[in-house]
């Protein structure tokens, strides 16, 4: 069975339909009555998907009311969760600067050095 995503591209796409249409060799009656059914089952799905999250969000918030010592927990872990990911963010970022000015120095030591291979002849002479 295809996924709703891959059915939702072969609906929305011109090109992907119209490539289907040509390899399945469609006349053009079943390719109009076969675009028309999946746009159909297409929002089907759709409403299908939406209802599934409702339902998943109400038993998430009955579960926390039943237990909400859980929830505070839950609440003071995801906290620690953002702080962590800031303070990696941060660090990342530190990490970022101190590369990029490395290798700043290295290039200039290395345009030094060269420099200082052309300059050898010219100052071994004096």
């Amino acid at each position: 069975m295809a996924s709703s995503g891959y059915l939702y591209s072969l609906v929305a796409e011109d090109g992907a339909w119209q490539a289907f249409v040509s390899k399945a060799k469609l006349s053009r009656e079943r390719a109009v009555a076969l675009h028309k059914a999946l746009r159909e089952l297409t929002a089907l799905l759709a409403i299908a998907d939406r209802g599934r999250l409702q339902k998943g969000l109400k038993g998430r918030e009955k579960f926390l009311k039943v237990f909400p010592r859980l929830k505070a927990e839950l609440v003071e872990h995801i906290s620690q969760l953002h702080a962590l990911a800031d303070h990696a963010e941060k660090l990342h970022r530190g990490c970022t600067i101190s590369n990029v000015v490395a290798d700043s120095f290295s290039a200039a030591s290395d345009i030094l050095s060269l420099l200082g291979l052309f300059l050898a002849p010219v100052t071994a002479e004096g």
